[in-house]
């Protein structure tokens, strides 16, 4: 019983491990959002954040098996011993704040990602201002030779 708990503890100590990694490569992206600044950040990034998330949390809550196993349910004392070691190492906390990690993490990367997109799309439509600028202007330059070459 208590090799698996301990087993589950080091499953979440390394899961918390990564997200700390996550939230130090984040941390100042909630300011940056603030300000409007995107130093440099790409849409490519923010979706490999997005996926890095995603990946945290199917570990955490789907194939993390940190569900008590099927063994102790015909044992309840076995069963009532395991959740007993599972509180002291405070598993389920842990597991819950991981998870709100999550969402916040999650929350913050979709609203970079969505400024980054609406940037791209502002970019792109100059580009095409400016595209339908020029061709009015060689258009407007073309019939002006043309004129002039009639009239002289």
């Amino acid at each position: 019983v208590v090799s698996q708990v301990l087993q589950k503890s080091l499953k979440v100590e390394k899961l918390e491990g990564a997200m700390n990694k996550l939230e130090t490569l984040l941390r100042d992206v909630p300011i940056d959002i603030m300000t409007g600044s995107t130093k440099g950040d790409t849409r490519k990034a923010a979706m490999q954040h997005l996926g890095e998330i995603f990946g945290l949390r199917d570990l955490l809550n789907l194939r993390g098996k940190f569900e008590t196993p099927d063994a102790y349910w015909d044992h309840p004392t076995l069963e009532a011993l395991y959740y007993e070691i599972s509180r002291e190492f405070e598993i389920g906390r842990r597991i819950a704040v991981l998870n709100k990690k999550l969402d916040c993490a999650q929350e913050v990367v979709q609203v970079r990602h969505g400024q980054l997109q609406e940037e791209h799309k502002t970019r792109l439509t100059q580009w095409i201002i400016y595209l339908i600028c020029f061709t009015a202007t060689m258009g407007t330059y073309k019939t002006y030779r043309r004129w002039k070459d009639a009239h002289q």
